[in-house]
């Protein structure tokens, strides 16, 4: 009911066997489960999914008599356990932080599955000012510094980041995308640089954060502008030093990635007014990229909306062409959703005409 109010979607199980029963019908983003139920054990239902599944987040409620198991359960891949009775706003808070965790995790558990040798998925446009922005990709794919990629949302930043990774040195490494603006302040901050037993509720063990399991690779942070001032003392002091501390830690912890930020606001502006650290900005600000609207490249419309229409079409089936008018039509129109509103109006043709 907790949940249920919160807007989730929950779906209860009466025991062990029919939640396994469930799982296998649907994917979930979190399962909630007693140590103690009439058939099976939690710790055995928490084997089958670690068996199938080694990110989905799994809490156990324990009595204060079964710690011990439950300790038992985290060791075997369980996110946290929680002690009955327990406060509601405390249930909440660790199922919040799991399926955050959850959610990140399962992201860099598919960048590492990546073909690194597969084709690069950034957009090859073939106007002058993409090919510009390539060739400038190219001579700075192997530097370690700091990338700065700024542009209006859909113009294919995060797209632009990935293409630097793959044709990097650290292309067989992991890529890890982090949109710092999707996660709460409470959880930023443990899931980037991990936390020690005891830092917050829930927080049963010490736990590696993100960019320790980034280690070798890229880091990309998204909508940079959006980190709050102390993680962005945190970030100046991962750049400069190469080292982090978890959250509520002491211990110094050395990293190597590479790191690409990407935003469409306007930095300088931010640090004027102060919501963004001047001495960060100049450390991100070594390589500057600027990715422009699609307006302002109509040369590329028309490529990129062929292309676009012939993958969906193949992916949906069919066999659609455009035509002379519609094609006129594109190349006049304003795209204020610049090239990812190109390709989802590409990808609604193939399916519904």
């Amino acid at each position: 009911l907790l949940f249920t109010r919160k807007g989730w979607d929950v779906q209860t199980a009466p025991c062990g066997e029919a939640a396994w029963s469930a799982m296998g019908e649907r994917s979930y983003d979190l399962v909630l489960c007693d140590l103690s139920m009439p058939d099976i054990s939690g710790i055995e239902l928490l084997k089958r999914v670690r068996a199938v599944d080694s990110v989905l987040p799994f809490v156990i409620m324990t009595g204060v008599g079964t710690i011990e198991t439950a300790v038992q359960a985290v060791q075997l891949g369980a996110y946290s356990y929680i002690t009955k009775p327990f406060k509601t706003q405390e249930l909440e808070i660790v199922a919040m932080r799991a399926v955050e965790h959850g959610r990140m995790h399962r992201q860099l558990e598919h960048s590492k599955e990546r073909d690194a040798e597969s084709e690069s998925p950034f957009i090859d446009a073939p106007g002058r000012t993409m090919q510009e922005v390539l060739a400038t990709v190219k001579k700075v794919a192997d530097s370690q510094v700091p990338v700065l990629i700024q542009g209006e949302t859909g113009t294919g930043k995060s797209l632009l980041a990935t293409h630097i990774h793959k044709i990097s040195q650290r292309r067989k490494m992991p890529f890890l995308t982090i949109d710092c603006g999707a996660l709460p302040e409470t959880l930023l901050e443990s899931e980037l640089f991990g936390h020690v037993k005891g830092a917050f509720t829930g927080a049963v063990f010490s736990r590696r954060g993100l960019l320790e399991e980034a280690q070798g690779g890229t880091v990309f942070l998204d909508e940079i502008g959006e980190l709050p001032p102390h993680i962005q003392s945190k970030l100046l002091q991962l750049i400069q030093e190469k080292t982090i501390e978890r959250l509520s830690g002491t211990r110094k912890i050395e990293l190597d990635f590479r790191l690409l930020v990407a935003t469409n606001r306007d930095l300088e502006d931010a640090v004027r007014r102060g919501t963004f650290r001047s001495d960060l900005f100049y450390r991100l600000n070594v390589i500057r990229m600027h990715i422009p609207p699609l307006r302002q490249r109509p040369e590329d419309v028309l490529p990129l909306a062929h292309r676009f229409l012939s993958r969906f079409c193949q992916e949906y089936g069919g066999a659609l062409t455009l035509s002379p008018r519609l094609m006129a039509f594109l190349e006049q129109y304003h795209w204020p959703g610049n090239v990812r509103q190109l390709e989802n109006r590409m990808e609604s043709m193939a399916i519904t005409v």
